[in-house]
């Protein structure tokens, strides 16, 4: 059980937020004209950054803030009983930083709602794009990032891969490049084949004593490659699309399901631990306690909908 869990969070869900960075770059660069002028590329920046406001820093903050109202409730009311180790200092420093580097948490740098780290580090590479206008200078630090991270400590709030992920989507998009690389069945299957190989033996190493973080990278870097062919080969071979229900609440799902998420693992586990719990029972939990939270997420999507104006 232990190992079926590292190898879907641990290992094929570590592809997610690299994959999400460098769509985000490929769709930032999409209407990018290297060759215009200094005026008109300050012009397009200015648009862009204009955008990221309202659809990366707005919610960015509406929803940090949303999880400290959360906290405080989980603090200051009945609801205690499932987390009487939270004492959190409110403190208007606290509520300040929480959007971005929650300071009464020194055990990581994201924001109190976790996940979106991504949406911040995200807002921030978007502000620093005009370093990344000349093409060599953009090459230079896409090649000293990869070396770095090649052989970075696991830090998953690193602005490293932030930069490898975002310029490499939008070196594709600058230089008209399909995102998705290749569609042909006979390469997606070698690609598929290599990443496999690569995640059981990153999994058969992870958290050992002689983890290789070269190897879990380039593991990284290879499912996401495999991860836009196989999504494209399929989209242009099949009639399958994703319900517009989970198109439509995806962010809102990825924002709010951290609220719920542990939560409602604690209560399972406090309901089943007098049961003697068994490893499939743990199965159940882990697999359940998700699906549980993507539903109320959609909940909350659509209950926003109802009521927005």
């Amino acid at each position: 059980v232990y190992l079926i869990i590292t190898y879907i969070s641990q290992i094929l869900g570590r592809i997610a937020v690299p994959l999400f960075f460098m769509i985000s770059g490929y769709l930032f660069f999409r209407n990018f004209v290297e060759t215009a002028s200094l005026e008109v590329k300050l012009s397009w920046y200015k648009k862009k950054i204009k955008g990221r406001v309202s659809s990366l820093l707005v919610p960015l903050i509406s929803w940090n803030l949303l999880m400290c109202t959360y906290f405080v409730l989980k603090q200051y009311t009945p609801i205690r009983a499932f987390c009487p180790n939270l004492n959190i200092d409110w403190t208007i420093l606290a509520v300040i930083s929480a959007p971005f580097v929650f300071i009464c948490d020194n055990s990581h740098t994201a924001p109190i709602d976790n996940p979106l780290w991504f949406v911040r580090n995200l807002f921030f590479i978007a502000l620093l794009t005009p370093i990344f206008f000349k093409k060599r200078i953009a090459i230079v630090i896409l090649g000293l990032c990869t070396i770095v991270w090649m052989f970075n400590p696991k830090d998953d709030y690193s602005v490293l891969p932030t930069i490898i992920f975002f310029i490499s989507g939008g070196a594709l998009s600058m230089y008209n490049k399909a995102i998705y690389i290749c569609r042909t069945k006979m390469v997606v299957s070698s690609i598929a084949i290599m990443y496999l190989l690569l995640s059981f033996v990153d999994l058969l190493y992870y958290n050992k004593s002689v983890y290789c973080q070269p190897l879990h990278n380039i593991a990284i870097m290879v499912g996401c490659v495999f991860a836009l062919s196989i999504s494209s080969l399929v989209a242009s071979e099949t009639k399958w699309r994703i319900p517009s229900l989970f198109s439509e609440s995806s962010f809102v799902i990825f924002a709010f399901h951290s609220f719920v998420l542990y939560d409602i693992q604690k209560i399972m586990f406090r309901i089943l631990f007098y049961c003697n719990l068994t490893s499939a029972e743990g199965l159940f939990v882990y697999s359940s306690s998700i699906a549980f939270s993507v539903v109320i997420s959609m909940l909350v999507y659509l209950l926003i909908k109802k009521n927005s104006f």
